[in-house]
């Protein structure tokens, strides 16, 4: 796989649309598009959630619409971005917003995802509970 220069990968414009992207993760879970996600998330996309087991792209996917209550937001705070290779990472905490039971409930997460140009176009490929 090449690795792209400055104004590729590592550069402004490179990590605009990853964030965009980013940004088009939270509302595709905001309001549970699975198809929308599934357009986002690389096939081979995996989660390894915060319990240690990987989840596949499909497996995510129906963990996101199964989600219970109303989803009334999800945001990223501390955003921060980083070039590893080909890929574009970003971490931060993400913070949802959900209605249960009548009681709104705040749930701040730190995360990590990892973008790569596919196809002329940005994917998340992994995401993951950063170790610190």
């Amino acid at each position: 796989m090449t690795i792209v220069g400055a104004v590729g990968c590592g550069g402004f414009f490179a990590r605009r649309d990853v964030l965009r992207g980013n940004q088009a993760i939270y509302d595709g879970i905001r309001t549970r598009d699975v198809g929308k996600l599934r357009e986002i998330a690389a096939t081979d996309f995996r989660y390894d959630a915060p319990d240690g087991k990987p989840l596949t792209r499909e497996q995510w996917l129906a963990g996101v619409a199964a989600t219970p209550g109303e989803i009334v937001s999800v945001s990223g705070m501390r955003l921060t971005t980083e070039l590893r290779g080909d890929r574009v990472t970003v971490c931060g905490v993400q913070r949802a917003i959900v209605k249960l039971d009548g009681k709104e409930l705040i749930d701040d997460q730190p995360y990590c995802n990892d973008w790569q140009r596919r196809d002329g176009r940005w994917q998340i490929v992994e995401a993951y509970v950063p170790t610190f």
